[in-house]
């Protein structure tokens, strides 16, 4: 636990030092990122999922938790600590949100629902994304079925398994994937087999987001990794979240680092 902790605060201390402000970004669409992602307010359907979620912080209800990732095993926690330890806070939450706006997507897919809070906020982008979550936690995800009913969302669809057993069919079935929102698994050897088993289906459209990208070293190291892989045109680092492009129009590969 301490090793993960100073891991983070080290990694954070360096993101501070390292990260950039819109004033010295010479990318166009990088700016235009910045500007209309992470600079984009709060809006009503961003309030209302907020507000979801302070509620849930303060619902000590007992939640079973049958986990395939990195803690491995079926253990009893609340949903207390899941929305304020496990779900996406809303700074980030936003950033998907707009980030989904920003880029047009239709076809997304989220590599574990847990709450369901990333998945409302991606959901409510904009009109006509067709959005599907897989977990393999039942019982986290009947939560979250709960949540999105209460926000009238309509456009998710549910699938309870691991994302080994479940992604190949899925893939060959989907017609394209825009966006791919991976937080599960926290694992080196789990981050850079999901990003090898999507890497097919990926066009110079596609834009993969890893979650937690510094919750642990071998977080770090896996994001390391796919920084390196020669498909990869373009990463965006916004501490918390790492989003990947393949735009093949891009002649040099480049790496970012925003502050945020």
């Amino acid at each position: 636990m301490f090793e993960t902790f100073s891991h983070r605060f080290k990694s954070w201390l360096w993101f501070q030092k390292s990260a950039q402000t819109r004033y010295y970004i010479h990318s166009p669409y990088v700016f235009a990122f910045y500007c209309k992602v992470l600079d984009e307010p709060f809006n009503a359907a961003c309030l209302a999922i907020e507000d979801l979620w302070l509620q849930t912080k303060a619902n000590d209800t007992p939640v079973q938790i049958e986990d395939f990732g990195a803690k491995k095993g079926n253990y009893t926690s609340s949903l207390s600590y899941l929305a304020k330890n496990v779900a996406i806070q809303p700074k980030y939450g936003k950033v998907l949100h707009h980030f989904l706006k920003f880029n047009e997507a239709t076809y997304v897919l989220e590599l574990g629902t847990s709450l369901g809070f990333g998945t409302a906020y991606m959901a409510t982008a904009k009109p006509g994304i067709e959005l599907t979550s897989i977990d393999a936690s039942a019982s986290v995800q009947n939560y979250a079925k709960t949540f999105h009913q209460s926000l009238g969302l309509k456009n998710i669809n549910y699938i309870n398994a691991t994302f080994d057993d479940t992604l190949p069919k899925l893939l060959n079935d989907y017609p394209r994937l825009d966006v791919v929102y991976i937080d599960g698994n926290h694992t080196y050897e789990a981050t850079l087999r999901y990003f090898h088993m999507l890497l097919p289906k990926c066009t110079a459209n596609t834009v993969l987001i890893f979650d937690d990208i510094y919750w642990s070293k071998g977080m770090t190291d896996a994001w390391a990794a796919i920084k390196q892989n020669e498909n990869v045109r373009l990463t965006i680092d916004v501490f918390q979240l790492g989003f990947v492009f393949f735009r093949t129009e891009r002649l040099a590969k480049e790496d970012f680092i925003l502050r945020y």
